[in-house]
């Protein structure tokens, strides 16, 4: 359940989801880290790896961190997404 509310939050631009991918990136399951990790991804348009540390640094570093993100797009279609 956590991996998927982690996958879910890609498509919440705000500083607030940013922070708790990051925080995200930390949980002892794998799949909620991966999800999370390709969640900030597809925000920020960076990649940081698993590197909390490293989040943290350019997400500060930056006024807009969405600035470098594609445009928001899902695997599937919307009525799928529940």
């Amino acid at each position: 359940l956590r991996a998927r509310c982690a996958r879910a939050l890609r498509h919440y631009r705000t500083r607030p989801v940013l922070e708790t991918l990051v925080t995200a990136l930390s949980d002892e399951a794998f799949a909620v880290r991966y999800e999370a990790r390709r969640s900030l991804r597809e925000l920020t348009g960076e990649d940081a790896s698993y590197d909390v540390a490293a989040w943290r640094r350019t997400l500060n570093a930056k006024e807009d961190p969405f600035t470098a993100a594609a445009p928001a797009t899902s695997d599937r279609p919307w009525w799928r997404l529940w």
